[in-house]
């Protein structure tokens, strides 16, 4: 509900109000506006830089929009350049563009947005397409496609769901689906990842973080897992599971083939795991081949991995890696 506002009307050729043989006509201009009120417990402001009402069509079309759900601490920010629709006998119902915003202190960045919406009995809904990226001043990811997007806002909560793609080559890289609690500001994030595939000539992991690049490269395999992004007013929490099996690539020390690891992210956003990971390799190549390894690792923030130990068959005897800090950031 809005709280009571004064705003200054225009009349839409030459009326508010035309009847002209049983025909309306007419309509208002509003040049700038800005409101206030609540959505349940959740205060809610809207601001637009214009809006036009035909009555001949039931149809208005409001510009510069900017809506901002919640307290500041935890405040979901949602604009549109443009937002055109008319009333039906179920509601209200249009089209979107230029949408932009983030939800919360998730730290993703909506842009690109346009789609379809719906006002029907008090719920908010939308389907269409956008661009995501990462809110993090070093982008530790590429920005993706959204697509198939829906998003509803009702009983004071927002939930979503939609598909991630490399707009690129349009590979699809996840689904994913949200909830947010708009008086709690908590939600959740879940990101399904059912398979990556890389091939040498084709899609190579650097399309999707730039933190690969120069690290690793001709990359050969398959990555598949799921991710979980919490967030609260205090703060963002993130986890994953990932997996591969045979992966092949071009590393700075050699080639290395038959990647098998499966690993644990405690952070997934800073791409932390547990200690103790665990990956076998087939082979590796640094001047002399080895075969069949073991190495047990963590990876660390800001693109390091750390090394606890590794082993290799070798001549009769073992090859072992002592522990080391692998530094990929410069």
């Amino acid at each position: 509900m809005l709280s009571p506002s004064r705003l200054t009307l225009c009349p839409v050729d030459g009326a508010l109000v035309r009847v002209d043989r049983g025909r309306i006509g007419g309509g208002a201009r509003v040049a700038s506006a800005a409101l206030s009120g609540r959505l349940g417990t959740t205060p809610i402001a809207l601001t637009t830089t214009g809006a036009t009402l035909r009555l001949a069509d039931r149809g208005f079309v409001v510009e510069g929009v900017g809506t901002r759900i919640g307290m500041p601490d935890r405040q979901t920010r949602l604009d549109f350049a443009r937002i055109e629709g008319r009333a039906g006998a179920g509601g209200l119902h249009g089209r979107f563009a230029g949408g932009a915003g983030q939800i919360a202190n998730v730290p993703l960045l909506l842009s690109a947005a346009e789609g379809d919406w719906t006002l029907a009995q008090g719920a908010l809904s939308l389907t269409g397409a956008m661009r995501v990226s990462d809110a993090a001043t070093a982008p530790r990811f590429k920005p993706l496609a959204a697509r198939t997007v829906t998003l509803a806002l009702a009983n004071g909560a927002i939930t979503a769901a939609g598909t991630l793609v490399e707009p690129v080559g349009n590979t699809k890289v996840a689904d994913v689906t949200l909830r947010h609690d708009l008086g709690k500001g908590t939600g959740q994030a879940d990101l399904a990842v059912p398979g990556i595939a890389f091939a040498k000539g084709a899609l190579q992991p650097d399309a999707l973080t730039p933190l690969t690049f120069g690290v690793i490269a001709d990359v050969n395999g398959s990555v598949s897992g799921e991710g979980h992004i919490r967030w609260t007013p205090a703060g963002v929490t993130s986890t994953g599971v990932f997996r591969t099996a045979g992966t092949d690539l071009a590393a700075a020390f050699g080639p290395v083939t038959g990647i098998a690891t499966e690993i644990r992210f405690t952070d997934l956003l800073a791409l932390q795991s547990a200690p103790g990971q665990v990956a076998t390799i087939k082979t590796v190549n640094p001047g002399i081949p080895v075969s069949d390894g073991t190495i047990r690792y963590q990876t660390l923030p800001g693109a390091r991995v750390q090394v606890e130990g590794g082993r290799w068959p070798f001549a009769g005897g073992t090859l072992t890696l002592d522990p080391t800090l692998l530094d990929f950031s410069a």
